[in-house]
């Protein structure tokens, strides 16, 4: 038989559906194929069409397929998801397969992409939907609805979440706080009401109908979600391989262990409710990251804290209450484990006797009585279940109400509704959950189906358009089945649910007798409780088992009244509306013929109606469909089940729904709203439009849908339009508005540019204007004033004469007159004279008579009174006498009593002090064997090593006989003072101010229960600790020698590592140090003496124990610890060192002998130096430095030492000899919680001393002709003092132990001890002694034997540093080894052990100007650079430094023989390095710093973060100096405020980095050449520089350069000098970032001042007073008591005698800029301030009154008093001296004149000129009172001066009163440093 069939063709296969396949050949009506899939198959040719579509990715919508059938949508559905390709369109609807894994296809770029397109413009895509919904609501203002249905697993809710993703991204609002609740919505109910099922991992529970509202502008105004049927029975029971709700099992993994504790949680295994699935973990679900989101969600929707906890409360209470266990009693049962039902009640808030009693009672009331009747234990089971489930379903509509109350708003315009609620179900057993489900399945298919089928057939019907009708598979038939009523499944559930003795049965029996002949309904062949439904996806058998049960769902009244009265409101908050409910039932069903009982609806009831109101709601809107399909049941990617696909896609309906799109209109208009919208494609006017819109509609379509007429029709009201006509007729609108707008927008800007182009023509010639009549008007000015010029000249000579000639004529009369006046004043004063003269002699007269009448009564009156008083007296003496003898009898009779009663007391003390005798001889104390006391394991294994033998390499054994070193320099140690008020502080009121209550003040023989002081549990721990150790210490007689010195070091090291523990054993020791044993107290005080070596006492102790060392310590160690504590107060943020003490301090301490070392600098020369315990590594070295002739204010130096295993050198703060403890220590001795060094690690176990590399030596040595220290000569001399800051060193420790002689200052060394001292020798003899110690196979640099001869150097020795550069060294004064108290020196006596001393920090302020300096750095550097060892130069630096070196032709040959300019160069380079010059600081960095962070390096250059890798850094980051805006310092913590971010470190260094950085700031400002005005700054003076508040100066350099105090600038246009003190350094260039940081640094430097004050006066109040500190400002606000205080006050004699107005007064100057003396009122136009107030008639304030005598910045204009302004001499002198008294007082510019000059001005002024006396008073008086000055002893000038001029000179009898009170309050001031000088 011959066909026409060949290539790919459909074939109906073997499952009954079309599949692809090729054709091979056909014969006997059969044809023969072979299918896609492998394997030949005959079917019949019926069976076998022609394949049209053949496109191997498929079709994008599948209306679009010319074959339909199911075989065509099945196969293009499964080749585009096996190309990932999981959306396809049916017309808008859109088919979403479930690929089980995550695409990259739903961010940002696909939002924008698909925002505001058509569906199917652009590929298939969840997107597409959301756009055409939110597109739609926004042109219609209608309501929208997504639908999402399908199976359970198809990805219903993960579709419904990137709709919601969609919608929020694009939201247009500027806050997105509402969009981020609605979208952190989801994630709460996702794990509240999502499950694992054994389809879906990830299953909805219940139903959810979200709307999100958006108001008229498209913006999200709030969302409200609905939820549906909550499956609660989950939480009581689940399937195998199912899980309970995710929130359970996310609490239990997600909560911190304190959490699950005050739950009371476990592991989900142990929780009957958790266990049943064997589910308890998910693959691929992370429940610890969902708790967190979780709790996020629950902070963003504003749950409060309290809330949270109350929710996670409830379900860990139901979890215990599934753990309940029931054992049977006799009546019913009873609750086992009572533990958990302790728990339930303390989680529940309610008492658990009446929740274990309502779980295992019925309570029944009847006509008023309650009767309880006992459940069995299955009853109870379902009642424990049935609590479970109620508080679980309650808490979650509470939770759903909580979050609508949040984000529900009441603005909308429309909105966008998702519905996505559980799919359809079929399980092994399906119960009423299942019925439910299915049932709002059922519903929802048939709301698709009458929008799609039923609803558009009708509505093309009553259009009348042509149309034929297809036939769809209608669901009502089986809606009746299940909800019609009466006889409906649901409804016979309800009639059986309302009688008491029903049961699941009796409801089987009556539905199957109803419905067993229905077509939809399928009855059993067997009775099995089961009974079936034909749905629309397939028949669903169902077990009626708890149907009744579940759907009655009533929790009993007992238990909702227990659960109302919890005492946690949400508990009872929950149960609130059942409560109310309860009580109305209640009330209106008592009593015969009372109301009937109110029936609570049953489950079903309620889920129908809800479904009926969501049905009614989703018919309001316009609906948008995303059928969800499940590939496969395996839950796999990439795995795609035909036959299961196929199911779905028959049930669903989808070929009938590719018909009906196919051949329908979705798209449908009205007349007006088509006309409308599309009228600019026919240019239809509003009057056509309103006349005939059907006509325009037609018109419309004619023009734009020309050659598509087949895709519209036009009915009796609308257009219908297919969706490919909907976008052609929008993108045709869209490029005619497009060109309209182009047009519109092209005449408006036309328009504007128009109107600014007129308004800039306008503005020109109105410029043009008035620029011409400036000009013209200044021409005419210029003309007028030169002719009133020319006319007032004329005048004026006019006038001129015509005055000369009255002004004779009126001086004539006026001499007349002044003589008549003067004559006629005479006579009368003479006249009154004579008359008062009379008057006195009279007046006198009668006061003589009046004192002789008044001396007559007087006598009169004393005699009287002394008749009576010497009567009265004879009768007191009278009755004292009885008294007296009254009271002697009594006295008399009572001592005899007292004398019995004494006697008897006698007798009972001597019996009880007898038999306490005899008890203390039965009873001895408890004393413990101190050998027997525990040691640490460290501390064990350390002596064990060290008993095993091991030497340290430097032990008592290598310290040095008297006579090892010729000469040392004597280091001056710096000291506190000891304080004065010491002998008050005893220690026991230490040990009653801060020891435990019941802790005494003793030597104990027990150990210790409790510390001493108070501390937390760990250190309380290790205090008991040490103070065993402390008792073995002074008790364990076989702790010796070594043994001794390890076990005092590891109780140093405890208190250097732990500062807290530092009082504590001070106070361990000093309560031990009351012991009676001599060699207990010894080996105490020697403890006492080390640890004092290590590490300071706090500052609430030190004088305590200051007190207890003075007063208790012998001899042999009271010195020793006294100037351990006095020199570590004196050392500023002094913290302790980093090691315990040496071997070498410990012979010291032994030998009561001063220690000394030898140190070498960099070129070779060796310097012997006493040291003590506390000497820092930079004082020693600068002090040394400038021993060998460096400049006296030598900084920046430090010690270093290299080993063969290392290079360490020590950062300036370290204690130079913790370099030698670090060598001491044994291996194993416990680390410093923080190192104290600044970096470098050395290795100690005593390996062998090994110097650099041979090469160095060879180029360096004394033999190499070229080496850099051959003309250096070791031997200088010199004067002055040394770094130490004392005069005279404190007393060392005497000279032989023993002699008992006092302490010798000073090692008994000839005055000025503080001077450095060092071994000389001449240069011939230095190379000798060089030479012979290399031949002998000495190191190099090794100390000379003890009987070498050392030569006397000659005085003033030129040593040259280079072939053109010397340098003569000042004298030094020598001492010898030998001398009185220099020969108890003692020293290791280990060779080659040698400190170097090399330059650390070098800041910009050096300026390189000593050679000597210069050359050691040289030297430095070269060697670095050479040896390799040094850490500090980076790769980078020595590629700079070989480049400058091969420019200089510096090679090894002559490297030592350069000139001094090229070693400038070098160290000039080395000077920009990073790292080089810095100080090192080790740190640990906090979290929000970098972690790699070892280092903290500080310069001039900046601040460098390091990470130290194998003995080099790596630079992490740097940063300048300018960029520190901020630093502070707390313990042990530093932190830097920077440009862009703030970094903490922990370092035991805090306070000595912090003031680093501050004096490497001071020493950049000090080369600033701008300086910023802090305050204004006004003067006449022409020399000086005026300004104001916040000018920029730029700093100039003075001829003969400036005065102490005083700078020279340019500002404004003038030059001048300045008071340094009123201005601040700015770093770099004056931009505005540098000026408003130096604005910054003065706020802080001034904050920082001010609580630096606010301290100091805190802690003098807490030492019992405030102590003046500084004479400048401390009284500050004492001229209120200095000016107020009475009768003869200076503001008083101010307010009558002082010039008034000094601002008014000018007083002229030369051209020179000399005081003239002409005194200039100037007028009332510059009249300002008070002056102006005064001469309008308002009051001067006392404040500005005191303001005439306080202290001025600025020279006075004018004289102080009213002195005569026409006597220019007298006004110019007052001037005069004020600016004297000023540069006496420091305050004025010098200028060349000296003290002795000021101080003669001022007196011989005073002695020529009496009226000046006065002035000069008052002037010093003003400068004294509130003196603000800059400098620190301007006050005290002034009083000197003050002292000066009264004894030369008194004042007037006006001002004497005044002078003598000011001078008196002055001196009752204790307060003033002065003060003293003011007594008489």
């Amino acid at each position: 038989m011959a066909t026409s069939l060949s290539g790919p063709v459909w074939v109906v296969g073997p499952d009954g559906y079309q599949v692809p396949a090729t054709f091979i050949d056909s014969s006997d009506g059969k044809i023969k194929v072979k299918l896609e899939g492998g394997g030949e198959f005959e079917a019949p040719a019926k069976d076998v069409t022609s394949m049209t579509d053949n496109e191997p990715e498929g079709v994008e919508d599948m209306i679009q397929l010319s074959d339909l059938h199911e075989g065509s949508l099945l196969e293009n559905i499964s080749r585009r998801y096996h190309r990932e390709r999981i959306y396809t369109y049916t017309g808008s609807i859109l088919v979403a397969v479930n690929p089980y894994k995550m695409h990259d296809m739903y961010g940002m770029d696909y939002v924008r992409k698909y925002e505001g397109q058509l569906i199917g413009k652009l590929p298939a895509h969840i997107f597409a939907i959301g756009s055409g919904a939110f597109a739609a609501m926004m042109k219609t203002k209608e309501d929208q609805c997504v639908v999402i249905s399908g199976e359970s697993g198809a990805g219903k809710t993960e579709s419904t979440k990137l709709i919601m993703q969609y919608l929020a991204a694009v939201n247009k609002c500027s806050s997105s706080l509402i969009t981020e609740q609605i979208l952190e919505a989801s994630p709460i109910l996702e794990s509240f009401g999502n499950a694992k099922t054994v389809r879906n991992n990830n299953s909805s529970r219940f139903g959810k109908y979200l709307e999100i509202n958006f108001d008229p502008s498209g913006i999200i105004s709030g969302a409200k979600t609905t939820d549906y049927l909550l499956e609660k029975s989950r939480v009581c029971t689940q399937a195998e391989g199912e899980r309970n709700y995710h929130s359970f099992y996310e609490l239990i993994v997600g909560l911190p262990e304190d959490e699950k504790a005050k739950f009371g949680l476990a592991a989900a295994d142990d929780y009957f409710y958790l266990n049943q699935g064997k589910a308890c973990t998910l693959t691929g679900k992370d429940d610890v990251q969902d708790y967190t989101n979780l709790v996020n969600a629950f902070e963003v929707m504003g749950f409060a804290t309290s809330l949270k906890d109350s929710i996670f409360s409830i379900l860990a209470a139901i979890l215990h209450i599934g753990n309940l266990a029931f054992g049977k009693t006799s009546e019913g049962s009873k609750v086992d484990n009572v533990d958990e039902l302790a728990a339930v009640g303390a989680l529940l808030g309610c008492p658990p006797d009446g929740i274990g009693t309502s779980l295992v009672n019925k309570v029944t009331v009847t006509r008023g009585e309650q009767f309880k009747t006992p459940l069995k234990t299955a009853q109870a089971l379902d009642c424990r279940d049935a609590l479970a489930k109620a508080l679980y379903s309650r808490l979650f509509s509470y939770i759903v109400v909580r979050i609508n109350e949040v984000v529900c708003k009441e603005t909308k315009l429309a909105s966008v509704a998702i519905l996505d609620i559980f799919g359809f179900e079929d399980f092994q057993v399906n119960s009423f959950e299942q019925l439910c489900i299915n049932y709002a399945n059922e519903n929802l298919q048939f709301y698709f189906n009458q929008h799609i089928f039923k609803l558009e057939q009708e509505e093309y019907d009553r259009e009348k358009i042509s149309w034929s009708k297809i036939s769809f598979n209608d669901n009502q038939a089986c809606l009746d089945l299940i909800c019609k009523k009466p006889v409906g499944i649901l409804n016979i559930l309800d009639d059986e649910s309302n009688f008491p003795k029903a049961s699941d049965d009796s409801f089987l029996e009556k539905i199957h007798q109803q419905h067993a002949k229905h077509a939809y309904y399928v009855k059993p062949k067997v009775r099995n409780g089961k009974f079936g439904v034909k749905h629309y996806a397939g028949v669903v058998t169902y077990e009626v088992k708890m149907f009744l049960d579940k759907n009655r769902d009533t929790l009993r009244p007992d238990l909702i009244e227990l659960l109302h009265g919890s005492t946690m409101s949400l508990v009872k908050t929950l149960f609130e509306p059942d409560f109310r409910a309860m009580q109305e039932a209640q009330s209106g069903g008592g009593g015969r013929g009372g109301g009937r009982k109110k029936k609570s609806p049953t489950t079903s009831a309620k889920f129908d109606q809800s479904l009926r109101d969501l049905i009614a709601a989703m018919s309001q809107c316009h609906p948008y469909f995303v059928r969800c399909i499940k590939p496969n049941p395996n839950k796999r990617p990439c795995e795609f089940v035909k036959q299961m696909v196929l199911e779905q896609l028959r049930y669903s309906g989808m070929l009938e729904t590719i018909r009906i799109r196919r051949a329908g209109y979705p798209t449908r208009l009205k007349f007006e709203i088509f006309s409308k919208r599309y009228a600019l494609l026919a240019g239809a006017t509003k009057e056509l439009l309103a006349k005939d819109p059907k006509g325009v509609c037609v018109n419309i379509l004619c023009k734009g849908a020309k050659g598509h007429e087949e895709m519209f029709q036009i009915g009796q009201t609308k257009v219908f339009m297919r969706e490919a006509l909907e976008q052609v007729l929008e993108e045709a609108r869209a490029r005619t508005l497009h060109k309209y707008v182009l047009v519109l927008q092209k005449y408006g800007r036309g328009l504007v540019y128009r109107r600014r182009f007129l308004q800039i023509r306008t503005a020109a010639i109105m410029v043009q204007d008035h620029f011409r009549t400036r000009r013209m008007r200044k021409l005419f000015v210029k003309k007028r004033r030169s002719a009133v010029k020319v006319q007032s000249v004329w005048r004026m000579y006019n006038q001129r004469k015509k005055f000369i000639v009255l002004r004779d004529e009126e001086r004539e009369r006026k001499r007349k007159a002044e003589e008549e006046r003067r004559r006629q004043e005479e006579e009368r004063k003479r006249l009154e004279e004579e008359k008062r003269r009379q008057e006195e002699e009279k007046r006198r007269q009668e006061e003589e008579k009046r004192r002789q009448a008044e001396e007559a009564r007087r006598q009169a009156e004393e005699n009287r009174k002394a008749l009576e008083e010497r009567e009265k007296q004879e009768a007191i003496q009278e009755a004292e006498r009885q008294a007296f003898e009254e009271e002697e009898s009594r006295k008399l009779a009572e001592a005899k009593r007292l004398e019995e009663e004494a006697k008897q007391l006698e007798d009972e003390a001597n019996a009880m002090e007898e038999e306490a005798m005899v008890i203390a001889a039965l009873v001895k104390p408890k004393v413990t064997d101190v050998t027997t006391l525990e040691v640490p394991a460290c501390l064990a294994m350390l002596l064990d090593v060290v008993g095993g033998g091991w030497r340290a390499p430097t032990t008592e054994k290598g310290v040095s006989q008297p006579n090892m070193y010729e000469e040392v320099v004597v280091f001056p140690e710096e000291m506190e003072a000891v304080p004065s008020d010491i002998a008050g502080f005893v220690f026991s009121k230490f040990k009653s101010a801060f020891f435990r209550e019941g802790q005494d003040y003793e030597c104990r023989t027990v150990p210790l229960e409790r510390s001493l002081i108070p501390l937390n549990e760990s250190l309380e721990k290790e205090s008991l600790g040490i103070f065993k150790l402390i008792m073995r210490f002074m008790g364990d007689q076989s702790l010796a020698g070594p043994l001794q010195v390890v076990t005092a070091n590891y109780i140093v090291q405890l208190g250097i590592s732990s500062m807290e523990l530092r009082d504590e054993i001070f106070s361990q020791l000093a309560c031990q140090l009351k012991t009676d044993n001599e060699s207990s107290l010894e080996r105490g005080w020697l403890l006492m003496s080390l640890c004092l070596s290590g590490f300071p006492p706090s500052v609430k102790m030190f004088k305590y124990l200051f007190n207890l060392v003075n007063s208790s310590a012998p001899a042999k160690f009271k010195t020793f610890c006294e100037r351990a504590l006095l020199r570590t107060a004196c050392q500023k943020h002094y913290v302790g060192r980093a090691y315990p003490p040496s071997f070498l301090e410990v012979s010291s301490l032994k030998q009561e002998k001063p220690m000394a070392m030898q140190f070498e600098f960099v070129d070779g020369v060796c310097v012997n130096s006493t040291l003590d315990s506390f000497v820092s590594a930079e004082k020693l070295a600068c002090y040394l430095a400038h021993s060998r002739g460096c400049p006296v204010d030598a900084r920046g130096w430090t010690v270093s030492y290299s080993r063969g295993d290392g290079y360490h050198e020590l950062s300036g703060d370290d204690t130079v000899l913790d370099l030698i403890s670090a060598i001491e220590m044994p291996e194993g001795f416990p680390e410093s919680a923080q190192p104290g060094f600044g970096y470098g690690s050395l290795k100690r176990r005593g390996e062998s001393f090994v110097e650099l590399p041979r090469f160095v030596d060879k180029l360096f040595g004394s033999n190499n002709p070229n080496a850099l220290g051959t003309n250096v000569t070791a031997a200088v001399q010199g004067s002055g003092k040394g770094g130490g800051g004392m005069d005279v060193p404190p007393p060392l420790p005497p000279n032989a132990p023993g002699s008992g002689a006092p302490p010798s200052p000073g090692l008994g060394m000839p005055s000025s001890p503080a001077a450095p001292m060092l071994m000389v020798t001449d240069e011939n003899e230095a190379q000798d002694e060089v030479s012979n110690l290399e031949g002998e196979g000495a190191d190099r640099g090794q100390f000379p034997p003890p009987n070498a001869a050392v030569d006397e150097p000659e005085p003033d020795i030129e040593v040259p540093f280079s072939t053109d550069s010397t340098r003569a060294l000042p004298d030094l004064q020598k001492y010898r080894v030998g001398d009185e108290g220099l020969q108890n020196l003692i020293a290791y006596n280990t060779p080659g052990l040698r400190l170097s001393i090399r330059k650390e920090t070098l800041h910009l302020a050096e300026k390189f100007e000593d050679p000597l300096t210069n050359h050691l750095i040289y030297v430095q550097i070269i060697k670095d650079l050479l040896g390799g060892m040094s850490p500090r130069l980076t790769d980078e630096d020595k590629e700079q430094l070989n480049k400058l070196m091969e420019q200089h032709g510096i090679s090894i040959n002559n490297v030592g023989n350069q000139s001094p300019a090229v070693k400038k160069d070098i160290v000039m380079l080395a000077q920009t390095f990073p790292i080089y010059f810095s100080r090192i600081f080790a740190v640990r960095p906090s979290p929000t710093a970098n972690p790699k962070c070892t280092h903290l390096a500080i310069s001039s250059n900046g601040v460098c973060l390091l990470e130290s890798m194998n003995q080099c850094y790596r630079i992490i980051s740097h940063f300048k100096l300018s960029d520190v805006h901020d630093f502070s310092y707390n313990e042990a913590v530093l932190k830097l405020v920077l440009q862009k971010e703030s970094v903490e470190f922990a370092t035991r260094r805090a306070g000595n980095i912090s003031d680093h950085i501050e004096n490497t700031m001071r020493s950049l400002e000090k080369d600033a050449r701008y300086v910023l005005a802090i305050q204004d700054y006004m003067t006449e003076e022409e020399s000086l520089l005026s300004f104001q508040l916040n000018d920029v100066i730029k700093l100039k350099t003075k001829e003969g350069g400036n005065e102490d105090g005083w700078l020279f600038g340019i500002c404004n246009g003038f030059q001048g000098s300045f008071p340094a003190e009123l201005v601040a350094p700015i770093l770099g260039e004056p931009t505005a970032e540098a000026v408003n940081q130096t604005k910054l640094l003065i706020q802080k430097k001034a904050k920082r001042a001010q609580d630096e004050r606010r301290k100091q006066r805190a802690a003098d109040r807490r030492a019992g007073g405030v102590q003046r500190r500084d004479s400048l400002t401390s009284h500050a606000d004492a001229i209120d008591s200095e000016l107020s205080t009475g009768k003869y006050s200076m503001l008083e004699f101010a307010m009558q005698y002082f010039r008034h107005g000094q601002e008014r007064a000018d007083m002229q100057r030369k051209l020179d800029g000399s005081i003239r003396g002409t005194l200039r009122t100037l007028g009332s136009i510059r009249i300002k301030g008070k002056a102006a107030e005064v001469k309008k008639g308002k009051s001067w304030s006392w404040r500005e009154y005191a303001d005439l005598v306080k202290y001025t910045k600025s020279p006075i204009q004018a004289s102080l008093l009213k002195l005569d302004p026409k006597n220019t001499q007298i006004n110019k002198l007052a001037v005069e001296c004020f600016i004297a008294i000023m540069r006496f007082m420091g305050d004025y510019l010098m200028k060349g004149k000296q003290e002795t000059d000021l101080v003669y001005f001022i007196l011989k002024t005073c002695h020529d000129h009496e009226e000046l006396r006065d002035e000069v008073y008052c002037q010093l008086i003003k400068q004294t009172t509130t003196n603000k000055s800059a400098k620190t002893d301007s006050c005290a000038r002034g009083w000197r001066l003050m002292m000066i001029c009264t004894a030369y000179h008194g004042c007037s009898d006006l001002l004497r009163p005044f002078l003598f009170r000011y001078l008196q309050v002055t001196a009752l001031d204790t307060k003033r440093e002065f003060h003293g000088g003011c007594m008489p």
